[in-house]
């Protein structure tokens, strides 16, 4: 008995054995038939950022599994083969882009470094404002190596001209013939739609940026809000600094913001279209996870400071109040984080004239005139009252207007309220 004992094991190994009927590992809940696995294991849609490519996937037969590594296109490869940019908007970009992830790694560390910056007091406002002066310092110091002659910055800078080799001085555009479009790839990142006219930006010698380093934003940073950095890019002219940068929104070649938030994230657009970026934190670069955003015809969320309603007109409270009849209100207080969610999902963002600021607080250069490039980009629109924001050429740096973005019908609908009360 012992022996046949013995030999047993090896008899049970040497023939071969059914497969089991289950895996052998606790089942939990419901079992998903072949269809709905195979339909489970599709790509998600983008949701802003990349997942690694070693995130465990669960299948039915599998303890664990590995999507297939993505696709990753960086700015720098999307600039140089898909946008049509040349090759001096591309370096002016590129280096704002290196500003930018400075910039990230500046806020991972919070506003305040010691305990003596409490809320309120002289000291902390001195701590804000040393941050916002800092960003705008990043931002200077990575443009200097380019074709850019003039910064206007939105901090107490103002506006300030380069010096240098890379940017002395020289008119806006340039004599010679624009520079050939580049060839568009044949397989142009599988899920985007490559261009079939590629329209190459003109030839431009010298650049001039636009830059709201925090958009007032450095306190919220503080407190772990989001805050966001908006640029916008233009030949510079002939006749001065100041004459380079008043200039209406539709003489932009780019413009673009970002958002320092969970995730750092770049939108950007140099005329055709708008596409979103996002820091990868293991390869330290911006890659491309929203191509080609398109902006749908309304949407279902409106953003307001509800707080400031009785210093409106009342046209704008009445409009508002029937917006509300159709939409839920979604209100941050960071301007770009409020952008962002718009042109990502739909709706429209007020900031109307008050008694208290009857030209309104965002300012036409700065603020208003790079977003509403980009929202008209992406298949929305911007006004200040009955007129098109992009038409309004500003008078001073920080000239301020009314304006409302958004959903095209959405604003279409503020126009004709504006139109009818000023009538």
């Amino acid at each position: 008995a012992p022996t046949s004992a013995a030999v047993c094991p090896a008899r049970c190994l040497s023939k071969p054995q059914p497969p089991p009927a289950s895996p052998p590992w606790p089942q939990c809940g419901p079992t998903v038939s072949r269809s709905a696995a195979s339909r489970m294991a599709r790509p998600a849609p983008s949701v802003g950022f990349a997942l690694p490519t070693s995130t465990p996937i669960r299948e039915r037969g599998r303890r664990n599994s590995t999507l297939p590594p993505p696709m990753l296109v960086t700015l720098d490869r999307h600039l140089r083969d898909v946008s049509g940019a040349s090759p001096e908007l591309v370096a002016v970009l590129e280096a704002l882009e290196c500003s930018f992830r400075e910039v990230s790694l500046l806020l991972r560390h919070g506003l305040r470094t010691g305990g003596d910056a409490k809320h309120g007091s002289g000291v902390w406002q001195r701590e804000v404002l040393k941050l916002d002066q800092k960003v705008a310092e990043i931002i200077l110091a990575a443009l200097r190596g380019t074709r850019t002659r003039v910064v206007a910055l939105g901090t107490h800078e103002g506006v300030v001209e380069l010096e240098g080799e890379s940017s002395g001085n020289g008119i806006g555009l340039d004599a010679a013939p624009p520079a050939p479009a580049p060839a568009v790839s044949a397989d142009p990142y599988d899920y985007y739609c490559a261009p079939t006219s590629p329209v190459t930006s003109p030839c431009v010698r010298r650049f001039a940026v636009v830059v709201d380093p925090l958009g007032g934003d450095a306190e919220k940073a503080d407190a772990g809000a989001s805050s966001g950095t908006i640029f916008s890019v233009y030949s510079a002219r002939a006749g001065g600094t100041r004459a380079s940068v008043l200039r209406r929104g539709e003489e932009m070649l780019a413009a673009g913001y970002v958002v320092f938030g969970a995730a750092t994230q770049l939108v950007l657009s140099v005329g055709r279209g708008v596409d979103g970026f996002t820091l990868h934190p293991s390869l330290g670069c911006f890659t491309l996870t929203r191509p080609q955003l398109r902006m749908p015809h309304t949407g279902r969320f409106y953003s307001v400071n509800l707080g400031h309603r009785r210093q409106w007109s009342e046209a704008m409270a009445l409009h508002v109040d029937l917006v509300s009849q159709s939409k839920s209100l979604r209100y941050t207080g960071t301007f770009v984080a409020d952008v962002h969610r718009t042109l990502l999902y739909g709706g429209v963002f007020f900031y109307p004239a008050s008694s208290r600021r009857p030209r309104g607080k965002l300012r036409l250069l700065f603020q208003a005139a790079p977003v509403a490039f980009l929202m008209e980009q992406a298949g929305g629109g911007s006004a200040c009252g009955a007129e098109r924001t992009l038409e309004i050429e500003p008078g001073t740096l920080n000239q301020c207007v009314p304006v409302a973005f958004g959903s095209r019908s959405d604003v279409d609908a503020y126009v004709r309220s504006s139109a009818v009360h000023s009538a």
